[in-house]
């Protein structure tokens, strides 16, 4: 689940994790590329609208899930994460060290730059849930 930005990486992502996880996200992702600005559909928004859905969504869903990854206000989520000892991973911080210009508007990123994305995003889950070898992605 997320934002606007794991809509672009997430279809790698979703990929480079197949057999590892099921990745799934908010209804209607093709509502949600209709404006990136404006949380609809599969865009989950900011920290507190995706607090929200998932408020809504533990009630209404059986079962829980082993894991749960979220890309959304990371900014307000950053010191929540770290009073909680959540792991979090860094994607910013990544992005950032990306050689070139990485944006394709205002806020968004390449094509290349979000497959990058997802390439790190599936490293760093492969080390903190510890897989094995045999497990990790690409295996």
């Amino acid at each position: 689940m997320g934002d606007s930005i794991s809509l672009h990486y997430g279809p790698f992502l979703k990929e480079r994790l197949s057999g590892v996880a099921v990745i799934d996200s908010k209804a209607d992702y093709a509502e949600a590329l209709e404006n990136l600005d404006l949380p609809s559909g599969a865009n989950g928004g900011d920290s507190s609208t995706v607090e929200r859905f998932l408020q809504h969504l533990v009630k209404d869903r059986p079962g829980k899930p082993d894991w749960l990854i979220l890309n959304c206000g990371l900014h307000d989520l950053k010191s929540v994460a770290a009073e909680a000892g959540w792991p979090a991973t860094d994607l910013h911080r990544f992005t950032r060290s990306l050689p070139g210009n990485p944006f394709c508007d205002h806020v968004h990123f390449t094509p290349a730059v979000r497959e990058q994305q997802a390439a790190y995003l599936t490293g760093s889950i492969a080390l903190l849930f510890n897989l094995p070898p045999s497990r990790r992605p690409g295996a």
